[in-house]
């Protein structure tokens, strides 16, 4: 069992970074913090910067359990309840696990350090008869496509931090995984809603520390205990905090709509894009190529990915890696033609050295344009 990481009562605060981050980049992530040090009770997390320069984001211990007890809420999460942690601490969704546990007075079983294998994480579901756990979308397409069975012990995963392609939920589910999709970002020490049922098409319910109202155009904006404090840009020369919340209303970048405590996530605003004056939604592209996926059990790396284009504003491309044969690629692309409208069609494709992604898995868009970029301009 993993021992107490952090003293949720005291005055200390803590900076978690990647490790594994360039020295560069882990630099100016803990300078950015470094004249705020003497913030009490805090915990400094890096925002994924999937699309721009993470940002240093403090979250207050008394966020973190706020959090903490309305998901033991929702999960209804015992004494004698036992957590597996396999992700990272230095995110939410690995941190969160252990106040969650703190004050359930539950055990966790970390081994968050640990290469991810997803035949060694079945066998210590079993080993330490664990009742919950959190995954990602790409952890559980690693398990469902080996065919691995849950142990009888587990009551719920968790399932967040990206897309949640419907077909692979189906999928898990039918090899019996009880796995919870959910909605959740850092700014709020975690989840805003998760699913009760582990059906693949159970809705995302509010959880009870979650106030929401939406903006004219749709953007999600968030009331809780659980928000952030406030940020600092990592890159900012200038070191300046920011405090996001307007008159105590977080507004996030994601469309959505909640009815009778039931929520629905259109995607993030930036990720509609214009393709030829059409309003394209590109996560609906990116799920749709997703669960296509899913379905030809194509295994390989190769995501869409939009790019700038000088008669269209933007267009649609595919991206695969040079490492590896996609196989059946053609019959993806037609199926995945069938299904959008013409100017949201494929109109390129990309191989890479590689893709780069974060340590959760999440697809870093800003990295990969500039590499294709990089082949476009023949360096």
């Amino acid at each position: 069992m993993a021992k107490p990481l952090i003293d949720w009562y005291d005055d200390a605060s803590h900076v978690f970074v990647n490790p594994l981050l360039p020295e560069g980049r882990k630099k100016l992530l803990k300078e950015a913090v470094n004249p705020y040090k003497d913030m009490k009770e805090h915990i400094w997390l890096a925002s994924s910067g999937t699309e721009n320069f993470p940002k240093m984001i403090a979250l207050s211990k008394k966020a973190m359990l706020a959090s903490a007890k309305a998901v033991n809420t929702h999960l209804q999460i015992e004494k004698q309840s036992s957590w597996l942690n396999i992700l990272p601490l230095f995110h939410t969704g690995g941190l969160a696990i252990h106040a969650r546990a703190h004050l359930s007075g539950s055990q966790v079983f970390d081994f968050s350090e640990n290469k991810w294998d997803p035949i060694q994480y079945v066998k210590q579901l079993e080993e330490f008869n664990i009742s919950f756990s959190s995954l990602t979308p790409t952890h559980v397409y690693d398990i469902v496509s080996r065919s691995l069975l849950p142990p009888k012990s587990l009551k719920a995963i968790v399932v967040g931090g990206g897309v949640f392609p419907e077909k692979l939920q189906e999928k898990g589910h039918a090899l019996g995984w009880p796995l919870l999709k959910s909605y959740g970002m850092t700014e709020i020490c975690s989840q805003i809603a998760t699913a009760s049922s582990t059906h693949p098409h159970a809705n995302l319910e509010l959880l009870n520390h979650v106030n929401l109202r939406f903006s004219a155009e749709g953007f999600i904006e968030i009331r809780s205990d659980a928000l952030l404090t406030g940020f600092v840009q990592g890159n900012d020369p200038d070191k300046r905090f920011i405090d996001p919340k307007v008159e105590g209303w977080y507004i996030s970048q994601d469309k959505g709509l909640a009815t009778d405590g039931i929520l629905q996530v259109f995607g993030r605003g930036a990720n509609f894009i214009k393709i030829g004056g059409e309003n394209i939604s590109f996560s609906e592209l990116e799920t749709l190529w997703e669960n296509i996926k899913v379905k030809h059990n194509c295994c390989q790396d190769v995501v869409l990915i939009d790019l700038p284009d000088e008669r269209l504003g933007r267009i649609v491309c595919l991206v695969k890696t040079g490492t590896e044969h996609i196989v059946h690629l053609d019959t993806l692309i037609d199926e995945y033609h069938k299904e959008v409208i013409p100017i949201a069609k494929i109109r390129q494709i990309y191989t890479v050295n590689a893709i780069p992604r974060s340590e959760l898995f999440k697809l870093k868009k800003h990295e990969l344009r500039e590499c294709i970029l990089k082949l476009d301009c023949g360096d």
